[in-house]
């Protein structure tokens, strides 16, 4: 879901709303940002019907008390709206300020990964923030090489996301002092020679004790392989390819995730897991990786992004 208004031409959300909000300071920025979330929802009904459809079925497997399911979805459309939001900060971030956006916990696990001389594999989700914390990492002084899909051709895209997108990926590139190894796309598949040419390339990344991050909840079926793992409670299909590459470079595999402070949405709070244990099993090794996610989103529902695409997992 890459829509944002219904009536309007997304092209003014994406170049002129966001730009004329990341103009402001940036508390009031993001509070009159909370209130494009709404209107995003209102534009997206039938995602935000599937996304309160979603959060019901999970109910107490995710946390969810009886009744706040609504709240929560509302919440869920206005972290998107703040994700959105941070791209156009992105080139005011640097080494000295990033610090008044971030605070940073567990990077002991990070420096003691790296220590070890085998690399670092971090995963996160589409939960709190995706980019921005990639971004925030690097400027704390981290060589990170990301690894994602290429939205820019991706022609289930709308136009003005796709050209957002070029903006947001150029301006990251420029703040990051590792590589971006993207994966091509096209009408919601991943190019399989893409997927191996930048699986290869993280590999080498990862043997000379760089650091690869990249997200795990990346449905099922744009990837080349996935497998059931537990998830809320049910069977669910998650990508193995973050598992695969662990077991083939030997690099240790750790948790990060982003949580904006709720009263003050400008601030997130960037922690760094141990690793994830590793037993050479696939499908454990994965379980494994989920659960640490399952436990962030239990903490904050409202920060995953994907809520209206949970079915696509189920499996």
């Amino acid at each position: 879901m890459e829509k944002r208004y219904r009536y309007i031409p997304d092209w003014v959300y994406y170049f002129g709303v966001m730009p004329a909000l990341g103009a402001l300071p940036r508390h009031a920025g993001y509070r009159l940002a909370r209130s494009q979330g709404d209107r995003v929802s209102r534009s997206n009904p039938v995602h935000f019907a599937e996304a309160l459809r979603m959060l019901h079925m999970a109910g107490e497997a995710a946390g969810i008390a009886p009744g706040q399911e609504e709240k929560i979805a509302r919440e869920v459309f206005e972290t998107l709206a703040y994700e959105d939001l941070d791209t156009f900060y992105f080139p005011f971030w640097n080494s000295n300020n990033i610090r008044d956006y971030f605070e940073f916990q567990g990077l002991e696990h990070l420096n003691r990964a790296l220590s070890r001389q085998r690399g670092a594999l971090l995963y996160t989700a589409h939960f709190g923030s995706v980019c921005a914390p990639v971004v925030a990492l690097s400027l704390a002084g981290y060589k990170l090489n990301q690894l994602s899909r290429d939205s820019r051709g991706e022609e289930n895209f709308i136009a003005a996301y796709r050209e957002y997108a070029r903006l947001k990926i150029g301006w990251m590139r420029r703040r990051m002092s590792g590589e971006f190894l993207l994966i091509e796309s096209n009408r919601g598949v991943y190019s399989s020679a893409s997927s191996a040419a930048a699986s290869l390339r993280a590999y080498q990344l990862l043997r000379t004790n760089q650091i690869v991050s990249m997200a795990i909840d990346v449905p099922p079926a744009l990837v080349q392989a996935a497998a059931p793992v537990p998830f809320l409670g049910r069977a669910c299909r998650f990508p193995t390819g973050l598992i695969s590459l662990a077991h083939s470079s030997g690099a240790p595999v750790l948790p990060f995730f982003s949580r904006r402070d709720p009263s003050a949405p400008e601030r997130q709070t960037l922690s760094i897991g141990e690793p994830v244990p590793m037993t050479g099993d696939v499908c454990t090794d994965l379980a494994s990786a989920v659960s640490f996610f399952e436990q962030a989103l239990r903490r904050d529902p409202g920060q995953w992004l994907c809520w209206d695409s949970l079915s696509a997992f189920l499996g």
